[in-house]
């Protein structure tokens, strides 16, 4: 038997469920759509700066917003600044019968360079293009220059794969062999460089000992250690960028490029690199969304708001996806965030966040994975400007600032180098982590410095400070050689050679008879006639020369009679 339902029945049951959803959803509200996931689509995105301006581009160096890149066209090199975004380009310097050019910035805020060619000079210069000065030879040739903020420098050689440790003066070369055809190069901030050799990257002390090897690509190169452990290697062959643990295991490739990968800077912004391109001569610029940066125990994760949508984002969710397994983390912060620190990592075991945003419909899909970051302590990070004080032969210096970074700070290095610029290594000690200043010895009168400080914990070293203000130590006057003594009636007169002044004018000198005190002035003569000796009484005498800072006396002159 079939059971019909009236339509005013079925009328009516409608009416009625409209009316209840009426009472509790406002009307049109779900008339619309989920937001789209924040982020790039994709994870990351390539952007060409600058047009083809050379057959190669080589080597980047990033510094105070301008980034300094090198290219070669016709065996001549030529060294670039630009803006982030590649505009306001011109050209800083050039180099003839070059074939790579290397770019670094020194620890004195200058431009270091210098070319593959074997024995080249390496060169230190002005921002811009002034002042340059040979600061030394690269033996094997410098198609990559690195320091290592405790004043060396490193030059390595994509040729003979030769790595050459020396002082910034270019003195004391110590030289590593690696293989042959080594192309990127970099230092980490615990005693180690990295390099390559086509599919091999190899990660040595920086003596060039406990070279350890492994393969990830076609022609590695674009290596680039981060504060976390990983490492960044462009992949030369294949137009792609890996990150890395130390060993070169768990690769993830990150981003894609149409052109090859040649040497990667961090930018300012999280998630935003800067590359060049050998193929076409280009800067080119990479930005990574969302991005993850770890630190102790936790990771901070920065993202690009979801496009717009029909509805505001009320909230994004940070989901945390551990490289060992185990449960998934969430954290959520409102919709006005871009942003957040996630806690109650474990440090050590590698990671990779997604975000979801969620407006008044639901949530968005996930986004693309960040790259993998390893929570846990790191190297500190570089102190503040040092301020100083001279003293006679030293300088007293501050040492504060540096964020131990989840491993007590286990020491201080400070170092003064000699100017004004170019600087060179003059002095360098080290100091226990307590210590929240410090007196530097060794330091010549009379003579400028400028100071930095490097901080150093159970990880590693930091970057080094910026240099201080320049000073000079000074001190009372000095004396080289004795006075000289001729007797005459009741009286002797007192010869000497100017008083080392030790960095501040000489007032004034008084030669003090022995015995007697007697006595005798000038302001800036060099001898004088000290009377009212008793005749036949031998006498010596000492000269005093006076400064700003005090007197110093002289040692005694040679032993005269008084004549009657």
């Amino acid at each position: 038997m079939a059971f019909r339902t009236s339509h005013r029945v079925v009328v009516a049951a409608c009416a009625a469920l409209t009316a209840s959803l009426a009472a509790i959803v406002p009307a049109g509200a779900f008339v619309g759509n989920l937001p789209p996931a924040p982020g790039i689509y994709g994870g990351s995105v390539v952007t060409k700066l600058t047009p083809n301006i050379g057959d190669w581009a080589y080597s980047l160096a990033s510094l105070n917003g301008s980034l300094y890149f090198t290219t070669t066209l016709s065996h001549t090199c030529t060294l670039w600044r630009s803006n982030t975004a590649g505009l306001n380009r011109s050209p800083v310097t050039t180099l003839a019968n070059c074939y790579q050019m290397s770019v670094a910035v020194g620890p004195d805020g200058r431009l270091w360079y210098g070319s593959e060619v074997v024995g080249s000079p390496i060169y230190s210069i002005k921002t811009d293009g002034t002042n340059r000065v040979q600061m030394a030879i690269a033996p094997h040739g410098a198609s990559r220059l690195a320091f290592d903020g405790l004043g060396h420098l490193y030059a390595q050689s994509e040729t003979t794969g030769y790595v050459t440790e020396m002082n910034l003066d270019g003195t004391h070369a110590n030289v590593s062999s690696t293989n042959n055809n080594s192309y990127g190069f970099a230092l980490d901030h615990s005693g180690h460089y990295y390099l390559d050799d086509k599919s091999e990257g190899v990660r040595a002390n920086v003596d060039g000992t406990n070279q350890t090897s492994f393969a990830i690509g076609d022609y590695v190169e674009n290596v680039l250690p981060l504060a976390d452990g990983n490492v960044l290697w462009g992949d030369f062959q294949n137009n792609a960028m890996y990150i890395t643990d130390a060993a070169g295991q768990n690769a993830f490739q990150f981003a894609a490029t149409t052109s090859t990968p040649e040497q990667t800077v961090l930018g300012a912004t999280p998630g935003v690199y800067y590359f060049m391109s050998w193929d076409d001569g280009a800067l080119e610029k990479l930005q990574q969304s969302p991005f993850a940066v770890a630190a102790n125990n936790s990771a901070s994760i920065s993202w690009t708001a979801s496009p717009s949508a029909d509805s505001p984002i009320l909230s994004y969710t940070v989901t945390a996806h551990s490289l060992v397994g185990g449960p998934l983390l969430q954290q959520t912060v409102p919709g006005n965030h871009l942003s957040t620190t996630f806690f109650g990592l474990t440090n050590a075991v590698r990671y990779q966040f997604t975000v979801h945003a969620t407006n008044a419909f639901g949530d968005s899909i996930e986004s693309s994975l960040t790259n993998p970051v390893v929570p846990g302590a790191q190297y500190p990070s570089a102190p503040h400007v040092p301020t100083v004080s001279a003293q006679s032969g030293a300088v007293h210096v501050s040492l504060g600032g540096a964020n131990s970074n989840g491993s007590a700070l286990t020491g201080y290095v400070v170092t003064a180098f000699s100017g004004p610029g170019p600087y060179k290594v003059a002095a360098q000690q080290a100091f226990p982590g307590s210590a929240t200043s410090a007196t530097l010895t060794g330091l010549s009168n009379a003579t400028s410095y400028r100071v930095t400080v490097t901080a150093i914990n159970a990880i590693g070293v930091s970057d080094s400070s910026p240099m201080s203000v320049s000073f000079t130590p000074t001190g009372p006057p000095t004396w080289r050689f004795a006075p000289t003594a001729v007797a005459g009636s009741k009286s002797a007169k007192v010869s000497w050679f100017v008083a080392n002044p030790n960095g501040l004018a000489i007032k004034g000198y008084t030669v003090v008879s022995s015995p007697g005190a007697k006595s005798c002035s000038t302001t800036t003569a060099l001898s004088c006639t000290v009377k009212g000796l008793t005749g036949g009484k031998s006498y010596t005498f000492k000269v005093t020369a006076t400064n700003a800072k005090g007197p110093g006396t002289s040692a005694a002159s040679n032993s005269v009679t008084a004549k009657h």
